[in-house]
C-alpha cells in the first residue's frame, strides 16, 4: 500500500515512515513530483493508497483548488483510508496580530506565506470549522482535531467510509 504526504518539498515529515514526498519542485528529496492543482497521475490510481499526510500545504491553493485536491485525495484513498492535514490557524494568527503579540510585518508572512519562490504564496486560510467542512464535502467521515505543537497551526484527521458504511 502507498502512504503518501503531499508538498513536504525540502523538508518531508513522514519519509522515515515510509511515505512518499509529492511535491511540485524538482527537489533530492521528493520521490514524485506533481502538480497537485490536478488530478493524481495515473500512476496513483483510485482506492490505491492507504494514508496521506500534509504540513502546511493545502493553504497554497485557491479554495476551488483545495476542494479539488481534497476530493482526489478521497478518491485515490482504499475505503477507511486516513488522511491527516495541518494547516496555519487563522484565527489564532489573527487574534495574536490585533492583541500586539505580531508586528504586520511577520503577520503578513504567516498569512501570506513566505514568498520565497513561485508557489510558495498561501491563498486559502482555515479555522477548524471551514477545514472540517471542506472534508465532509469531500466525502470524509470521522473528522476529529490531532494535537500540534505549534499553537498557529491546527491539524486535522479524517477517513474515506469503508466498505460496511
Amino acid at each position: 500500500m502507498k502512504k503518501l504526504e503531499l508538498g513536504g518539498g525540502s523538508s518531508p515529515k513522514r519519509k522515515e515512515l515510509g511515505f512518499l514526498n509529492c511535491d511540485i519542485r524538482d527537489l533530492p528529496e521528493v520521490d514524485l513530483q506533481m502538480d497537485l492543482k490536478y488530478p493524481f497521475p495515473l500512476i496513483i490510481g483510485s482506492s490505491s493508497v492507504e494514508e496521506i499526510f500534509s504540513a502546511h500545504c493545502l493553504e497554497h491553493f485557491t479554495e476551488g483548488e483545495a476542494r479539488g485536491l481534497l476530493w482526489d485525495c478521497h478518491r485515490v484513498l482504499i475505503p477507511g483510508g486516513r488522511i491527516e492535514l495541518i494547516v496555519p490557524n487563522i484565527r489564532k494568527l489573527a487574534e495574536r496580530y490585533l492583541h500586539g503579540e505580531y508586528d504586520c510585518e511577520t503577520f503578513s508572512r504567516m498569512v501570506y506565506g513566505g514568498q520565497d519562490y513561485p508557489e510558495n504564496f498561501h491563498k486559502i486560510g482555515f479555522d477548524f470549522s471551514f477545514l472540517a467542512h471542506l472534508l465532509d464535502e469531500a466525502g470524509f467521515v470521522g473528522i476529529k482535531q490531532v494535537q500540534c505543537e505549534d499553537g498557529n497551526e491546527f491539524g486535522l484527521e479524517a477517513r474515506k467510509p469503508g466498505d460496511a458504511e
